[in-house]
């Protein structure tokens, strides 16, 4: 394949992006709730807690991507919902929650190979209706409702040391956020700072430099939504925005480009709903919500799975393409050479040997976007996407 047509079938294949995800129902949560946690470890789900006509649930029921199966293990050893989840090193960590009267500061470290739970330090702030994420090991709980008011707080609790400590707050106080780590920061997106209003808000999360940073806005502001990263794009998936205004969408973030696009919405509109990924498949799953304000609670589960990303794999022939995206060197491992294009199919440079400065042939840094890397081989030439961006790692 020449270098021109290959990097035809790549602009092709970005200009039709827009709509790529793809939905198929799989077996329904045996127990429908809504305000659940879900967390994955390798090819199981664990769907935790919620809420449904019965009340806060402990419930803990684990999904089986491979045998697309359904299974029970130890409940939650307290019943709650709205919590915040997350994994490190192999245990998952319940975080606050709401009991069905009070905002709740516990915290619960679940270990999946013994099927126990122990109690950790309590978060210092109680809440509900927060974000938990699981960063270089630490966890940060960021937002939520406390008792009757929603909060700004910014909690990072260290497993390994059981310790809270407290950092910059976020700058929106809100609660039914959703939020993402992508490339060492935190993606703090929608929410609500009253019960009714369906925030639109972005804000990114630096933790090396404790500092905060608005980012582009979500195009349909909404709350009791739930997301998924895949690769370096957040997918924002339903939520809720006042009586009648349940959504289905879903609203992908481009964290390199600071831009948002649309893409497929899932087949059942719902809210308080989980959303994980299975981002070594390409895939996500929304499971549980609800269907209408106060009642409809689903155990409906959906698989959104995108196609192979033709533009960034690079396992053929053991290339290896790393980071990416990049700040100011990138590395493609087992190449002699290479050639650099941009968007438009201009040359900015040939390369022999193995890394690429971020430099034209001129010797000036070129401007953050996307660039074409033709790896040069006997067979044909092999394009691949590389990404420069002062989010990227080198």
């Amino acid at each position: 394949m020449s270098v021109l047509r290959a990097l035809a079938i790549l602009l092709i294949s970005l200009a039709t992006e827009s709509a790529q995800i793809t939905w198929s129902t799989k077996p329904p949560m045996p127990t429908a709730r809504s305000w659940l946690g879900l967390c994955r470890i390798d090819s199981l789900i664990f769907a935790l807690g919620g809420e449904n006509s019965a009340g806060v649930q402990g419930v803990v029921q684990v999904y089986n991507i491979v045998q697309e199966s359904w299974s029970g293990i130890s409940a939650i050893p307290d019943a709650r919902s709205g919590f915040g989840c997350a994994v490190v090193d192999g245990k998952i960590y319940v975080i606050g929650g709401w009991d069905g009267s009070s905002s709740l500061s516990s915290v619960w470290e679940f270990d999946p190979v013994n099927n126990t739970w122990t109690a950790k330090s309590p978060m210092p702030t109680p809440r509900d209706g927060l974000i938990a994420i699981a960063l270089s090991g630490k966890i940060f709980a960021i937002g939520g409702w406390s008792g009757s008011s929603v909060t700004n707080a910014n909690e990072v609790y260290d497993p390994a040391t059981d310790t809270w400590i407290a950092r910059t707050p976020m700058p929106t106080p809100r609660a039914a956020l959703t939020g993402q780590a992508v490339d060492g920061k935190i993606y703090a997106i929608g929410g609500t700072p009253d019960g009714f209003e369906g925030l639109r808000t972005v804000e990114e999360y630096d933790p090396i430099n404790d500092r905060w940073r608005a980012k582009a806005s979500m195009p349909t502001g909404r709350f009791g939504l739930g997301s998924a990263r895949i690769g370096s794009e957040i997918y924002a998936i339903g939520g809720f925005k006042g009586p009648g205004s349940i959504f289905s969408a879903v609203e992908v973030y481009d964290v390199a480009g600071d831009q948002w696009r649309s893409d497929n919405p899932m087949p059942t509109g719902r809210w308080a709903l989980g959303v994980v990924d299975d981002e070594p498949n390409r895939s996500l799953y929304a499971i549980g919500g609800q269907t209408s304000y106060h009642s409809g609670w689903v155990g409906t589960n959906e698989e959104g799975s995108l196609p192979p990303n033709v533009a960034t794999s690079s396992k053929e022939s053991g290339i290896k393409i790393h980071p990416n995206p990049f700040r100011h060197k990138v590395w493609i491992e087992g190449v002699e050479g290479f050639t650099i294009y941009d968007l438009s199919g201009r040359l900015i440079r040939a390369v022999d040997g193995e890394s690429w400065d971020g430099r034209d042939r001129q010797g000036r840094e070129v401007s953050e976007g996307i660039y074409f890397i033709a790896i040069h081989r006997a067979e044909g030439d092999l394009v691949r996407k590389v990404i420069k961006s002062k989010g990227g790692g080198e």
